[in-house]
């Protein structure tokens, strides 16, 4: 508590200086700004109390590629000069003799003297009638539409988990925190310029919060942080009420130390010039609810909800989801886990069960959370006509003990086998501790052809991939995306499947004697399951073998397949 005393002392210092700011203030030109004008600011230092401050014109710039004007001002007083600039004063309105001067956008790492950026008030206020674009995003790199190809070059990535927040907001300042209670509430809210804000990404369980000032209010919309959140354009994200704690003096950068309240309305718009809020009406939000079973006994339900946006939602979920895992059973990797069910409902009706997964190795959590991301990626991003996702629910396992496991050998007792005989096959597998385990199985060839075949075996989603990239044709619509995700073998056995060797013609899962390159190429392509030419060809699976546990690999060997009659 003592390290806060002095910076306590400096808030009583300002508040004897407090008033309210200005009501329906006038713009005051950028024409007129000139090096020495006294400006008073307003913003929070302390719970929600809008303190002023003194700021002085130093000079006006142009910045940046397409020579933006910046105002450039000096903010007054020791307790600036203690703290600097400070996180979360973005938005913080400066008025000269009472006109709107503009707002404080930027301050500047290990600076001496506390000198900020001001967005000019003439940029900020066209954002009412929206008369500005959005800016180019940080994020709109990863707009790019999610094909099924990707989505099979992400499973079984073993991603490792997530350190914290990704780069990307933790660049931007945003503060996480797991709520005492997940409950959506709205509630009415006085704005002022000055009053502290927040925009959530994730509320529930877990809150991702970024926290600025209001920098003028017109009706029942605001504007806000005099730069842009991340220059996305339109966007339906949920506005809350905020509250300072304490001031962290840093020698990097000061900041507040804020919490979220209740939710009092929306940001609707996000440009270079700060954002446009509403107050009173909630944004659409994707709920998410989770049942996770603890390695070390006992249930926990978590709830969040995340913004709709398609460069932001997956990799949100996925956050949300280490956060959770992290809260729950920490960051080590001696334990395995389990997705026991995973359903996408849809706000047209009707859901996709995906099969139980497992996860082990060196980053179980990690691959858990982007498997449930990249599902609904996919679901969300492909180039098929899309179905709204109304909720996902979840319901995850985790177990004590490191399971991992390598394949190391297929082999069959014979490499020839009569169509209508068994094939037989051994697999062997190194577990991460212990020896050499052997699982055998087996499946019947009646409905094979006869000729060569590769038999393919291995972990559920290496085989899942293979098999996948040998289709004539991937998904061509949202429902044959839906039903190739809702058919992914299940994860903690052995999986194989049975696949052509060589190019040929067939008809149904029978292969046609060979022909002359003339007459193949006048046989059509297949419609509705009929002749079909393919370098190769799924004839059988995936289907499930003996239980394994988790294990990584994929093997295939070539076997023969002779007619009953065959000599």
């Amino acid at each position: 508590m003592k390290k806060f005393a002095p910076i306590i002392a400096a808030f009583f210092t300002i508040s004897v200086m407090s008033q309210s700011p200005p009501e329906n203030s006038s713009l005051f030109p950028l024409s007129e700004v000139k090096p020495g004008l006294t400006a008073t600011g307003f913003s929070v230092f302390k719970g929600e109390e809008i303190t002023s401050f003194e700021a002085e014109v130093i000079d006006v710039q142009q910045v940046g590629a397409i020579r933006e004007p910046m105002i450039l001002c000096r903010l007054k007083g020791p307790f600036f000069e203690k703290n600097g600039v400070i996180a979360a004063m973005s938005g913080s309105p400066l008025y000269v003799g009472g006109r709107f001067l503009g707002a404080v956008a930027m301050g500047w790492s290990f600076s001496k003297e506390p000198i900020c950026g001001v967005t000019p008030a003439e940029q900020m206020t066209g954002l009412y009638e929206k008369k500005v674009s959005g800016g180019a995003s940080a994020m709109q790199k990863n707009g790019s539409p999610a094909d099924f190809g990707s989505f099979l070059d992400s499973l079984g990535s073993r991603k490792p988990l997530t350190a914290g927040l990704p780069e990307t907001l933790e660049a931007e300042g945003f503060s996480v925190s797991y709520a005492a209670s997940p409950e959506r509430k709205m509630a009415a809210a006085e704005l002022l310029p000055g009053s502290i804000i927040g925009v959530q990404l994730v509320q529930g369980d877990v809150q991702i919060t970024a926290f600025g000032t209001v920098s003028s209010v017109k009706g029942e919309k605001a504007l806000a942080f005099g730069h842009s959140f991340f220059g996305l354009g339109e966007v339906d994200f949920p506005l809350v009420r905020g509250r300072v704690s304490a001031v962290l003096p840093s020698m990097l950068f000061s900041f507040k130390i804020s919490e979220a309240g209740d939710e009092i309305g929306r940001m609707t718009f996000d440009s270079p010039y700060g954002i446009l809020l509403e107050k009173g009406r909630a944004a659409d939000l994707l709920p998410v609810d989770i049942l996770y079973a603890k390695s070390g006994g006992g249930d926990a339900k978590r709830s969040v909800r995340i913004v709709r946006h398609p460069y932001l939602s997956g990799m949100l979920l996925e956050t949300a989801l280490v956060l959770l895992q992290e809260q729950l059973e920490g960051t080590g990797d001696d334990l395995h886990v389990l997705v026991d069910s995973l359903e996408f409902e849809f706000d047209e009706g009707g859901r996709l069960s995906m099969p139980s997964q497992r996860f082990g190795g060196t980053s179980p959590s990690g691959a858990m959370t982007s498997y449930i991301a990249d599902c609904y990626t996919l679901l969300t991003k492909n180039t098929y006509r899309k179905e709204k996702i109304a909720r996902i629910r979840a319901s995850v396992r985790s177990m004590k003990g490191r399971e991992e496991g390598k394949l190391l050998e297929l082999k069959a007792r014979s490499s020839t086998v009569r169509r209508g005989e068994k094939i037989e096959l051994e697999a062997a597998f190194l577990p991460y501790e212990g020896e050499r385990i052997v699982k055998g199985f087996s499946f019947r060839t009646d409905d094979l052809p006869a000729g060569q075949i590769k038999v393919v075996a291995g972990d559920n989603l290496s085989v899942y991939k293979r098999v996948a990239q040998s289709m004539n044709e991937l998904p061509g619509d949202f429902q044959g995306l839906k039903k190739a995700l809702g058919e992914m073998p299940r994860g903690g056995a052995l999986v194989f499947a049975i696949l052509s060797d060589s190019e040929g013609v067939y008809s149904g899962n029978r292969r046609l004697p060979e022909l002359p390159p003339s007459l193949q190429a006048g046989i059509p392509v297949a419609r509705e399951g009929s002749t079909t030419r393919a370098a190769e060809k799924i004839l059988a699976g995936p289907a499930e073998g003996p239980d394994t546990g988790y294990f990584e690999g994929l093997l295939e060997i070539k076997l023969e397949i002779i007619e009953k009659d065959a000599k």
